[in-house]
């Protein structure tokens, strides 16, 4: 049976260069990982994705994050290489940095090239695109720059895409990766340079398209002798379709002198969803949903629950990791005490806190208190209280000193400037009913 996946990304897709987490600590990278991972950081926004397939050597693809420093247009993403990832990393201090894997070629990279292939790491995918337009953004790399221009040792990739052509007919494997007004010349060595030069000698022509080509002779952040700019790549698209993606690259001829094919993704640092679920937890009866506003989980549990021992179950992307204290948090597994609110450290493309912040409902049966809604939680300068007509309200301190009393009020916006950021209380009481819930003043 198939099974279909959903990203939480924009549905562009971006290939750049990637370097080491050696490479002066501003380049994280993973290699051999899940390829499921790789094209959740490629596709869009609930966009659809199936029939992942990854072949090649588990060294020679992954995903990458990089510092603004290093940064030579996408901060992170997938990379796929004829080689390793590792070699890709700066300083620039070879001209002919690679790694023999020992694995054949891919065939359809082969008729591109002329010549036999080798290495080759080939990521495919179905996809259904919710655009008129599937985007690619890329920059290529290699050793073979610049000492080797115009001769037949010319690495290939390409990024092939099948499906229906809005325009009628369907593509069979169109290649996309081409240089900009030129649709039928691909994205090479040769037809992207300035020129040949030997090995530590920066070229001066002549120009082969070279307003695509960056030279990266003694560079500080790139094994690469050259990369290209940022080109982008474009295809039309029927919308709900059913689209094939083959994103390639392989050495020719031989199995040296690595080339990097880097794709551009975004792993997100935020819960896609977050609760406790009653099979995990005793203390609750019924499984309990957090409610997510920007980065903040609010969580109401009924009246006695213990929260000082909870499992929490959630929600994010594959690449993200989650830390409390230090302590990795394994969704279902992981036990921490909710009394004050969590800080959640979540590790993706960046890093984000996120505040987990549950409240015990007192007078449960009451239902007239039990629909109050405050938010934005935490709130900066004032909140908004629904549900509280004739009520009074006050605010307390986490020891139970009372710094707001508001009395009897009608409307909606609470303001709480003056308070010092922390943890506090709010207090809401009629004639019939009481309840308390928490609140972060930030």
């Amino acid at each position: 049976m198939k099974t279909i996946y959903k990203s939480a990304i924009a549905l562009f897709i971006t290939t750049i260069l990637f370097f080491h987490i050696e490479s002066f600590a501003q380049i994280g990278i993973n290699a051999g990982v899940d390829p499921v991972m790789l094209v959740e950081m490629l596709a869009g926004q609930d966009v659809e994705f199936d029939n992942v397939q990854y072949t090649g050597a588990p060294m020679a693809a992954g995903w990458f994050t990089s510092s603004e420093q290093a940064n030579p247009g996408i901060g992170s993403g997938v990379f796929l290489t004829s080689g390793a990832g590792n070699i890709i990393p700066g300083p620039n201090e070879s001209c002919s940095s690679g790694i023999n894997n020992g694995n054949l070629g891919d065939a359809m990279l082969t008729a591109m090239a002329g010549f036999t292939t080798y290495d080759a790491a080939v990521l495919q995918f179905d996809i259904i695109p919710q655009s008129d337009t599937l985007k690619f953004d890329y920059i290529f790399g290699s050793e073979e720059y610049n000492d080797f221009v115009g001769s037949t040792y010319n690495d290939v990739f390409a990024i092939l895409i099948s499906g229906p052509n809005p325009q009628g007919g369907n593509y069979g494997n169109k290649n996309i990766a081409m240089v900009p007004g030129y649709p039928e010349l691909p994205v090479t060595v040769n037809n992207v340079n300035n020129g040949y030069a030997p090995c530590n000698v920066v070229p001066t022509g002549p120009c082969t398209h070279c307003e695509y080509f960056n030279d990266n002779t003694g560079g500080e952040y790139l094994e690469y002798d050259a990369y290209t700019t940022v080109i982008t790549a474009r295809a039309a698209v029927v919308p709900y379709e059913a689209y094939h993606l083959k994103i390639a690259i392989a050495d020719v001829i031989d199995h040296i002198y690595d080339s990097g094919l880097l794709l551009g993704g975004t792993c997100l640092p935020d819960f896609q969803s977050f609760g406790f679920l009653a099979e995990n937890n005793p203390a609750l009866s019924q499984d309990v949903a957090g409610v997510i506003s920007n980065d903040t989980v609010f969580i109401t549990v009924p009246q006695g629950t213990d929260v000082t021992d909870l499992v929490a179950s959630f929600d994010m992307m594959m690449c993200t990791k989650a830390f409390v204290n230090g302590f990795q948090q394994i969704s279902d597994s992981s036990h921490n005490d909710f009394t004050d609110p969590v800080i959640y450290m979540l590790q993706g493309s960046t890093t984000k806190n996120w505040t987990v912040i549950v409240d015990i409902l007192t007078d449960i049966e009451n239902m007239p208190l039990a629909k109050v809604k405050i938010y934005p939680n935490p709130a900066q300068g004032k909140f908004n209280i629904s549900g509280i007509e004739g009520c009074e309200v006050k605010i307390k301190s986490a020891l139970g000193c009372v710094v707001k009393d508001y009395g009897t009020i009608e409307q909606s916006v609470v303001t709480v400037s003056g308070l010092a950021s922390g943890l506090y209380f709010v207090e809401i009481k009629n004639a019939a009913h009481f309840s308390t819930r928490k609140i972060v003043v930030r």
